[in-house]
């Protein structure tokens, strides 16, 4: 399969470079769509619109079918790489790989076309993975919810990564990655003049010691066997340098492995607030429901690696968690038996490279056809081990 996907390989190009000029944002992937839905229509795929800016299509036939995944939405991020393909929508960036997701998965239906299935394969283009949208609802729920995934027994997807090298693909069964929420805390104290503090109730001071606290939660409260991350990554408060403002607004994520682990941490932040309290403040909390974590099943992670070692070479498996980035492919393989892996990228000549939500982020394109060849082999497989 690698070598036909070689024979692809200035399509993949150039199919990748197309969508990193054009990106567009979470639920806002209207051109992107059109674009997907022609490229099938060319292949003579028929192709269906669903939640608002997602494609899906299918071929073969028989009583078994497997999904493949690919997002499809942008970063706004300004892109600043001087290249030729650089983003043309200001503000707007593909960077964190999505491009090279849709291009590969339009490669496989490329490829599958040619192919007799002893099965359906089922192509799903999902908006909004990178946000929840006003309604809060991120793509591959509204996916689930609009019947995208009725009928399949088996869905797989994969993640660019500019760290790794070329053609490294890593996969660990289980947990892989992580569930995350975004959270919010309000901070409410006493205004007062900056030249009389004992006026008022500060709460930039008040803040100061509960973000000490968060991250108190994770060193002290927390099993260390279980990883988990707070980030505070927004404070808003204040207008001017001598007036202690009524109100801070704190903002983060909150990561874990597990589900429960996330609540723990959401019960653990609310009882950090009691403590303002006797200090004269009050401290409110909310958070999103959150993706749940990508739980890849064991025997499709043996799938995977089989097909992967016979296109890379056994030297180029990992097995390994990197950390706790979070994607909502785990709310489409709760649906059914999943598996997701990681497709080393890193560009030539780069290091360290940019890294991923980098306004220079970018990858090496000599990994598409190997994404191509990947999962265009473990659809089939899994068709027939099923």
């Amino acid at each position: 399969m690698i070598t036909k996907a070689k024979a692809i390989e200035d399509f993949l190009v150039s199919t990748r470079r197309h969508l990193h000029q054009y990106p567009e944002l979470s639920h806002q992937e209207w051109e992107t769509a059109k674009f997907i839905e022609g490229e099938l229509q060319k292949l003579g795929i028929t192709p269906k619109r669903i939640a608002d800016t997602g494609v899906i299509a299918e071929i073969g036939e028989g009583k078994l079918t497997v999904a493949l995944r690919a997002d499809t939405d942008a970063l706004p991020i300004q892109d600043e790489k001087s290249v030729s393909y650089a983003s043309r929508h200001p503000g707007v960036m593909h960077a964190c790989g999505h491009d090279a997701h849709t291009a590969i998965l339009l490669g496989v239906a490329r490829l599958l076309t040619e192919e007799k299935l002893p099965g359906k394969i089922r192509f799903i283009f999902q908006p909004a993975e990178e946000s929840g949208g006003k309604e809060g609802i991120g793509g591959a729920e509204k996916i689930v919810k609009a019947g995208g995934m009725k009928g399949v027994q088996a869905i797989f997807g994969l993640h660019i990564n500019s760290k790794l090298e070329l053609g490294v693909v890593n996969i660990v069964e289980g947990p892989f990655t992580a569930t995350s929420s975004e959270w919010e805390i309000k901070i409410k104290g006493k205004g007062a003049h900056g030249a009389y503090p004992h006026e008022g109730k500060d709460p930039i001071y008040l803040s100061a010691l509960e973000i000490m606290a968060l991250q108190g939660i994770i060193s002290r409260f927390k099993d260390p066997m279980e990883p988990a991350v707070i980030t505070v990554g927004e404070i808003k408060g204040g207008s001017k340098s001598n007036i202690i403002p009524k109100e801070v607004i704190l903002k983060g994520t909150i990561r874990s492995l597990t589900e429960e682990g996330l609540e723990f941490l959401r019960e653990e932040i609310q009882n950090t607030l009691k403590m303002l309290e006797p200090l004269g403040g009050v401290g409110i909390f909310s958070s999103e429901p959150g993706y749940p974590p990508t739980v890849n099943d064991a025997k499709l992670t043996e799938l995977v690696k089989e097909v992967a070692i016979g296109v890379v070479g056994k030297e180029k498996i990992l097995s390994k968690l990197f950390g706790l980035g979070a994607e909502d492919f785990g709310m489409l393989a709760r649906e059914c038996k999943g598996a997701f892996f990681s497709l080393g990228a890193k560009p030539d000549g780069t290091s360290p490279p940019p890294p991923h939500h980098s306004p220079y982020f970018d990858i090496n394109e000599k990994a598409l056809p190997i994404g191509v060849a990947i999962l265009s082999s473990v659809a089939m497989k899994a068709l027939e081990v099923l």
